[in-house]
């Protein structure tokens, strides 16, 4: 579990090389991360060390957001948003649920994974037609011939940098606890306590489901006409409603407004905070706030069985808690800009 752990939070270094060699480099490197554990696991993977080796390389890859960098550097202002929002969209595709059975039948669980490794090979043939953004280029011009190595990237950050980095942590931390609390619960609650069928619940989480498509668009869109600072107020107060009321009313109508409005904050968090920080050490940044909000996918859970299982609250307690903790990322309206709709990045950069 060590290791594990260890290439959980190496997350930085992907995201960092996209400083160092350029985004497409950082993007192929990313490529690679997930594309070969995933093909080798059918190949090598029979022992539980060693598929959990190669588990937690991919998952270490789908949890970079690192392609949230070259989006936001090459959107137009007036589309960030949008655009962040239709590749989130994109990333919440439900393959497996269309043909992860049959691959499973046909030639063995294990290809579920493998059939990732062939994806791999198509997105590097497409790789050799992604320019570098201008603005990476202007940023390697400035630093001359000087090597970014990861010491120079952290000492250039300046004390705004630092700021943002904390409460995009916090922002995104807290994001993740509070879901956890969710989906580490929800099927106890309603199927354990409240006697619903498995059936049920699982039609439940498919609709649920499904409304993160629509939440991620939604979003993304959005953010574009109405504003950052809009959207994520919608967001949060709709999951702290959602939350408040589905441990009062027992009502799973709550549970799947928790699955829209979630996503509409995480839509909010992956575009914004890849606008907010300037393009010499973007990469770095989001990073540093990559691994501070790693370490949720482990206090959500310990929160969780604190509050149920230590402090004996009941449901309807512990979900006004899972709700009121999304308030706090309320607290990035507080810095500036106070927003960024239709802003290039260097206006953005300028107005920190």
């Amino acid at each position: 579990m060590v290791v594990q752990g260890i290439i959980t939070l190496s997350v930085f270094f992907v995201n960092w090389s996209m400083d160092a060699i350029g985004r497409k480099g950082g993007l192929i490197i990313l490529v690679l991360i997930m594309g070969i554990p995933a093909l080798l696991i059918p190949l090598i993977g029979f022992g539980f060390h060693v598929f959990m080796l190669l588990y937690a390389l991919i998952i270490m890859g789908t949890l970079s957001n690192a392609w949230e960098i070259p989006m936001a550097e090459e959107s137009s202002p007036k589309k960030r948003g949008l655009y962040g929002g239709v590749v989130f969209l994109i990333g919440l595709f439900p393959l497996y649920a269309l043909f992860g059975e049959d691959i499973a039948a046909s030639l063995g669980w294990r290809w579920c994974y493998g059939v990732m490794g062939i994806l791999m090979v198509v997105i590097l043939i497409l790789m050799y037609f992604f320019k570098e953004p201008d603005r990476w280029h202007k940023s390697k011009l400035k630093r001359g011939k000087l090597r970014f190595k990861i010491m120079n990237s952290i000492k250039s950050l300046t004390k705004r940098d630092v700021i943002y980095i904390l409460v995009s942590t916090l922002v995104y931390g807290i994001w993740n606890r509070s879901f956890k609390l969710a989906t580490t619960s929800a099927k106890v609650f309603f199927v354990d306590f409240l006697l619903y069928s498995p059936d049920q619940y699982q039609t439940y989480i498919t609709i649920g489901g499904l409304l993160t498509l629509v939440a991620a668009f939604l979003s993304g869109f959005f953010m574009d006409k109405i504003g950052r600072n809009k959207v994520l107020i919608i967001g949060c107060v709709g999951a702290t409603a959602s939350y408040c009321l589905m441990g009062i009313t027992e009502l799973p109508i709550f549970l799947i407004l928790i699955y829209f409005f979630m996503p509409v904050v995480l839509s909010w968090i992956l575009v914004y905070f890849a606008e907010i920080f300037p393009t010499d050490v973007r990469g770095t940044c989001v990073g540093i706030l990559n691994i501070g909000s790693r370490i949720s996918y482990i206090v959500g859970p310990l929160l969780g069985w604190a509050l149920l299982c230590f402090l004996f609250l009941p449901y309807i307690a512990y979900y006004i808690i899972a709700g009121l903790l999304m308030l706090i990322p309320l607290l990035a309206l507080l810095t500036k800009p106070y927003e960024t709709k239709c802003k290039t990045l260097e206006e953005i950069e300028l107005e920190r």
